[in-house]
């Protein structure tokens, strides 16, 4: 047969050639501007646009009757008859495949992705033809079959792809196992239902409630939805990767309802001002609040979890805590006001994605800028006189918006 020819696209060429020019002309423009001796550090990252052509023009594998010439930058060529060969692993990500050449050892050789490559498919049926066999394992795990002997091959990216689902199929088979099916379908009901009636709330919150009932209601979504995911975990997720097809057992919290909360609660604090330092001590204290009934599951039933569903579960953590801190200081706020009178010395307006209004004013011995409604921003002009309501929650947050 003639011999077939794995390479490269020359998109992977353009993009070698944009990468390595944008690089050159910013550390050059940045050596002659900022500063000579820093141009000279980041020079280095031209490098990598030239990595990116050389993969182009050295990266490409040769197929021919019996053997495949296997060449990579910065490596010698590598000749490998087909009865040394041992796998062909393919693993889907996005609308794309790798594809890792895996020799009996269970090595890898090269790997390349499918779609960035030409002649792919054809190299592949000649591998398949010389009873190479190509394992798919995107499927083997959406049907619950074990891949561990193939992880030491894969790349740390690589494993991570792939941990959602093998996450997905421990849980299952842990359920299956002590036979919670029909539980476990009841939960699942139970959590849509839940996530249905406390969009309703919201909804009648926004529209009958005021002051502090309407904050109430909001933050009482996110704690109880919070407590149902930590109850739930590892079985429950905000929101389920794309990698992991098979669902059965897997508890998708309401996400609709969160996210409006979550909106309602950033958006209340548009108006005010805060002590930068003391609210994110409190977002602290808070997060680790929340946080502590999970550590506490953790140790005393036992529950493993990976370190990266840890991670982002840390990070829902942050983000509900940073939620929550201003509505949950509003409401436990008991002391009356203290005002103070300052003089408007500038205005402005901030037209991005959204629209802010701000007025500028000497304060607390700097020149402070204070956000305010846009009937607050018309009503204000330069010269004038506003007062400054100042609170204090038993939080000890202090926190201030401007009066007219």
């Amino acid at each position: 047969m003639d011999s077939i020819t794995v390479k490269e696209r020359k998109a992977t060429l353009f993009l070698g050639i944009i990468i390595t020019l944008v690089t050159a002309v910013s550390v050059f423009i940045l050596a002659l501007t900022v500063n000579g001796l820093m141009g000279v550090f980041l020079s280095p990252s031209i490098l990598s646009g030239i990595y990116v052509i050389l993969i182009y023009y050295q990266r490409y594998i040769i197929l021919e009757t019996d053997q495949l010439i296997v060449s990579m930058p910065f490596k010698k060529k590598q000749v490998i008859k087909y009865a040394e060969m041992g796998s062909l692993l393919l693993l889907s990500i996005h609308m794309n495949q790798i594809v890792i050449l895996l020799n009996r050892q269970k090595k890898r050789v090269v790997k390349f992705f499918k779609t960035d490559v030409i002649n792919a498919d054809i190299a592949i049926e000649i591998m398949e033809k010389n009873k190479i066999p190509c394992i798919d394992l995107s499927e083997r795990l959406d049907m619950w079959q074990d891949i561990d002997e193939y992880l030491p091959a894969l790349s740390g990216f690589e494993r991570l792809l792939c941990r959602p689902q093998m996450n997905a199929m421990k849980n299952g088979r842990k359920i299956e196992e002590t036979n919670t099916g029909e539980k476990f379908e009841k939960e699942k009901k139970f959590i849509k239902i839940t996530g249905w009636a406390m969009l309703g709330a919201e909804v009648f919150a926004l529209i009958f409630l005021k002051g502090r009932l309407k904050f109430a209601c909001f933050v009482f979504v996110l704690l109880l939805v919070w407590i149902i995911y930590i109850w739930m975990y590892p079985n429950s997720f905000f929101e389920v990767s794309q990698f992991v097809k098979n669902r059965k057992y897997i508890i998708k919290m309401p996400f609709l309802c969160v996210v409006t909360a979550v909106i309602f609660c950033l958006n209340s604090f548009r108006f005010f001002g805060a002590d930068s330092g003391e609210y994110f001590i409190f977002t602290g204290c808070c997060a680790a609040v929340l946080l502590f009934p999970l550590a506490l599951k953790l140790y005393v039933v036992k529950e493993k979890t990976d370190k990266l569903r840890l991670i982002s579960t840390v990070m829902m953590a942050l983000l509900l805590a940073f939620s929550i801190t201003f509505p949950l200081n509003y409401l436990f706020t008991f002391q009356s006001d203290g005002y103070e009178t300052i003089i408007v010395k500038d205005k402005d307006i901030s037209a991005g994605r959204f629209t802010d209004y701000y007025i500028y004013a000497d304060w607390r011995e700097d020149n402070q800028q204070f956000s305010v409604s846009p009937d607050e921003y018309k009503a204000i002009r330069e010269g004038d006189c506003v007062q400054i309501c100042l609170r204090r929650s038993i939080f000890g947050l202090h926190y201030w918006n401007v009066h007219k």
